[in-house]
């Protein structure tokens, strides 16, 4: 599928001038709304948390903190799509899917520019 991204945002955090982790946080286009996910990974390129920082969708559309949660651990190695190795969300598949999507496209981005 195609992502629909608007904006990409990449910064590196650093403890002194070690490099422990970044973030990439992508505004894209979920259904007909934006939204904002922040997506922080580690130096081994392992998703370490996923934030939604914004969502102009109606609230039943946005995934909660639980579902969140099945990002963390997971790196590009990990079957990273809606209804495969992430699961989906009755009502809110679409969410589903551009999360997962973009999770995919996070960690490429910290692949080639770590």
């Amino acid at each position: 599928g195609r992502i629909a991204i608007k904006q990409i945002m990449y910064n590196m955090v650093k403890e002194g001038k070690k490099v422990v982790g970044y973030g990439v946080l992508l505004v894209q286009t979920m259904r007909t709304k934006k939204a904002a996910i922040l997506y922080l990974i580690d130096n081994t390129q392992t998703i370490k948390n996923i934030e939604i920082l914004a969502f102009n969708e109606p609230s039943e559309y946005k995934p909660n903190k639980t579902w969140q949660g099945v990002f963390e651990g997971k790196t590009k190695e990990d079957n990273l799509f809606s209804g495969k190795g992430i699961p989906t969300i009755s009502g809110a598949t679409l969410s589903a899917r551009a999360i997962s999507d973009a999770a995919r496209l996070a960690l490429s981005i910290v692949e080639k520019y770590k």
